[in-house]
């Protein structure tokens, strides 16, 4: 029964550090909105391949986070995120702390 409780702790762990990971590549491209930066540089296309996906799908969905020329959608995106975190995985990762 203890390497099934491991098992599920490992996941959250992993799970716990993919979201901070994919919070952190949307804050950066919020952040890049901001700057004028060069579309062919390859940082800059590692970051929008990597949420881009997500950031189109949450302005399909929620329109109205797209005003004039500011884009809101990556700080929507990182709330969800954080909530995600905080009131899902945190909870579930303090029932095996030791």
């Amino acid at each position: 029964m203890e390497f099934i409780a491991n098992l599920f702790y490992g996941i959250l762990i992993l799970l716990d550090i993919a979201l901070w990971v994919f919070m952190l590549i949307v804050a950066i491209n919020g952040v890049m909105t901001f700057m004028t930066l060069n579309p062919e540089s390859k940082f800059v296309k590692f970051i929008h391949r990597l949420s881009n996906p997500t950031l189109e799908w949450v302005k399909i969905k929620c329109p109205k986070l797209h005003h004039d020329s500011i884009d809101y959608s990556p700080w929507a995106v990182v709330v969800v995120l954080l909530i995600i975190k905080f009131v899902v995985l945190f909870p579930m990762a303090s029932l095996f702390h030791r």
